[in-house]
């Protein structure tokens, strides 16, 4: 019982377990203009989503400008206490999620204009996903949404043509409405449970591809093989799974060059090398070519971005005696063979929440949680990958930074 309940926190405290959910909100607002295109400013410039996990999120944005680093609350409210963000074509794509026990989340999707002249942070449209879906991830391709979902069950509309749950949605962004719902129920460990899990995803070529968890529902253990869904979205259809040799894949990262997806899968907290790790996806073969055990690693690894010729990971320990979490950061070619070719950026610290890659450079949010001091001393800071120095000021947001994004 100790265990199992140690593992619900956990969970809980790494944003992807089942929740509480409150109703979706279906307050859409139209976007009059379709076509709409907005040039952005020549700058390194991202936005993030930061939260206790506990009050509604802030949304802020940081600019770099050669000498030093700002920051600003955007000011956006409703946002939920959990979401991921994505820039795509200068819009912001903001996914209202819900992965821990105490989190309200509003199931949706916000489109954002951030650099709107007249009224910057606009919100254009915002539509619902269904009620206690619990989104995980967006893919935007032209006017189409791809949206996995936590908990596609909670839905009872959100079933296929099959009368299966839709574990990834399909939506057109220009009203909402969702064109087609996709599942890989058929593919999944028949433990009686049956939920995939959806969660990160990526496209390449024709094919979406999907980190599918399948846990089991009572303990949140990896009981199954992490699988890789595969979405052919051209044809608007299932083409199949990838099997890993790893369990729980929780982040993904593409190489368009080296043609290969980079899973981390996070079996468990304490890295004893069994199935978490990170494994590696040939895409022309669409098999694993590759898993390195997280034991290689010094810790189990989450976090994972592919930057030009180079990727760089988050592994993290865990003390179960002060529950208290620490990471660092990992550096490696696209073209690894070996877990001995990775190499410490930066050493063990503070919990790493999230890195995003742009432009030579790399933004890294950070937090300390402890039993004795909770989740606090949240800050920013932005690494120059041309030197692998820290530039600009460490920016201070009053809550934790969960996701990253930018141009």
């Amino acid at each position: 019982m100790k265990k199992t309940f140690l593992l619900l926190i956990i969970i809980s405290l790494i944003s992807c377990g089942q929740v509480t959910y409150d109703t979706a909100q279906n307050d859409t607002v139209e976007n009059t203009d379709e076509s709409i295109s907005v040039e952005e400013p020549n700058l390194i410039r991202m936005f993030a989503f930061a939260t206790d996990y506990v009050s509604s999120g802030q949304l802020y944005t940081a600019t770099y400008d050669n000498t030093s680093t700002t920051l600003e609350n955007t000011g956006l409210t409703l946002l939920g206490t959990e979401a991921r963000v994505k820039l795509y074509a200068s819009l912001l794509y903001i996914l209202h999620a819900g992965g821990a026990f105490n989190s309200i989340s509003t199931d949706n999707l916000q489109i954002v204009n951030p650099y709107d002249d007249d009224e910057p942070f606009i919100t254009l449209a915002q539509y619902s996903t269904g009620n206690g879906t619990n989104p995980q991830d967006v893919v935007i391709s032209g006017k189409r949404a791809f949206i996995s979902l936590y908990n596609p069950a909670n839905d009872s509309e959100n079933v296929t043509n099959e009368g299966l749950p839709g574990d990834v949605i399909e939506m057109d962004t220009t009203d909402g409405s969702i064109v087609h719902r996709h599942s890989f129920q058929n593919y999944l460990q028949a433990d009686g449970d049956l939920n995939a899990n959806a969660a990160r995803m990526a496209i390449y070529g024709n094919v979406l591809y999907v980190c599918l968890q399948d846990l089991e529902s009572n303990t949140f253990s990896a009981t199954a093989p992490g699988l890789i869904g595969m979405i052919n979205i051209l044809d608007n259809e299932v083409i199949g799974v990838i099997t890993l040799q790893s369990r729980n894949p929780y982040d993904m990262a593409l190489s368009i060059d080296e043609k290969r997806l980079y899973i981390t899968s996070t079996y468990n907290y304490f890295y004893d090398g069994t199935f978490g790790g990170l494994e590696i996806i040939d895409l022309e073969t669409q098999t694993s070519e590759l898993f390195i055990p997280d034991s290689e690693f010094g810790g189990y690894i989450e976090r994972v971005v592919t930057a030009d010729d180079q990727a760089f990971a988050v592994v993290s320990l865990f003390d179960m005696m002060t529950f208290t979490f620490q990471s660092k950061l990992i550096n490696f070619p696209t073209a690894i063979e070996a877990g001995s070719e990775s190499a410490d950026f930066e050493d063990f610290g503070t919990d790493i929440r999230d890195i995003f890659y742009q432009d030579d450079h790399l933004w890294v949010s950070y937090r300390v949680i402890s039993t004795e001091e909770g989740d606090s001393d949240p800050m920013i800071k932005l690494f120059d990958l041309t030197t692998n120095t820290q530039v600009g000021d460490t920016l201070y947001p009053v809550v934790t930074a969960i996701s990253i994004a930018g141009n």
